[in-house]
């Protein structure tokens, strides 16, 4: 599996329009055939702070991904709208446990 922890931070003052538009773009980022999850977490003690972990089949689903409509159009979106208050930071990892044979069966 290909997995990616996202983290950002959205300026408070579009923290309302951000989440909506998150929130949108996660339920279509799961209806992909290749994305197994596409969590999104919000800081407890700051809420402009977010975490997203995406977890993909493959690399190939997530270029796949990369180059749906929703995808661009999320990205676009944020350039736009300047949501961010800081870069955001993107970890790709590979899973080690549980392993893929194991959750893939």
């Amino acid at each position: 599996m290909f997995c990616l922890v996202v983290t950002l931070r959205v300026k408070a003052e579009l923290l309302d329009e951000f989440t909506s538009a998150q929130l949108d773009m996660a339920k279509k980022v799961l209806s992909e055939p290749g994305c197994f999850r596409y969590d999104v977490f919000q800081d407890n003690e700051d809420p402009t702070h977010f975490t997203r972990l995406e977890v993909f089949r493959d690399e190939a689903a997530f270029k796949d991904h990369g180059a749906l409509q929703h995808t661009s159009d999320f990205s676009a979106l944020g350039k736009e709208k300047d949501w961010w208050a800081e870069k955001l930071s993107f970890v790709k990892t590979t899973n080690l446990y549980p392993s893929d044979e194991v959750l893939m069966g």
